[in-house]
């Protein structure tokens, strides 16, 4: 798994405009492009929000550049056919639930593929995460779950500047937890990536990520 190249996004603002365009959705979307005109199999997974939630987004774009991975596919997906693999945000409970129904795990994918998690696909990629309510109860009521990275050693924050998602009771519970669990905190504001590269976190160059 080290030559894997795990990105970790803060998730984005779906009520600013200027925030969604952005948002990997779209600042990826010239390597994609390219990226799969080399050959290549990309998947946006969507089991965090119901189906068809991110149709809108995707489909005049990347109607035929990727594979959409939802609950119709959870079943037949082969995380090993893909190169480059788009976890998008929502419930992180429901994207655990389906993603471990689809049998994913790091050690199922190619070793040097490209893992995207935005906002709860952050907190699924990393050591361990948090489930908490949006908006007042933030980080009133939480509780913490094993993500599908244990050699990363860091649990994730997103959405740092947007009070909806992220607050300084959370932050003082996560940064707890963390003490006691011997892990790093990896806090991103919305639209902020950071590429996992060994034991640090860097900033991306895309051009070089993608070879093209």
């Amino acid at each position: 798994m080290s030559s894997m190249h795990l990105i970790y996004s803060g998730g984005y603002d779906k009520l600013s405009k200027k925030s969604v365009k952005n948002s990997f959705i779209y600042t990826f979307l010239p390597y994609l492009i390219k990226f799969k005109e080399a050959g290549k199999n990309i998947a946006f997974v969507t089991l965090a929000k119901p189906d068809g939630n991110f149709d809108d987004k995707i489909f005049p774009y990347y109607s035929n550049i990727v594979d959409i991975i939802d609950y119709t596919k959870i079943h037949s997906v082969k995380w090993i056919t893909y190169d480059a693999i788009f976890i998008f945000g929502g419930d992180p409970v429901k994207l655990l639930d389906g993603l471990k129904e689809s049998r994913f795990g790091l050690n199922q994918l190619k070793k040097e593929a490209i893992i995207l998690g935005d906002s709860a696909g952050s907190y699924l990629l990393s050591t361990y995460f948090y489930n908490s309510p949006p908006g007042e109860l933030r980080g009133e009521k939480i509780e913490f779950l094993e993500g599908f990275n244990p050699h990363a050693k860091i649990i994730t924050v997103a959405h740092r500047n947007n009070s909806v998602f992220c607050n300084d009771k959370l932050l003082k519970k996560v940064n707890t937890f963390a003490k006691n669990k011997k892990l790093s905190v990896l806090i991103l504001n919305e639209n902020e990536q950071k590429l996992l590269r060994g034991n640090r976190l860097i900033d991306i160059d895309k051009t070089k990520l993608f070879g093209v």
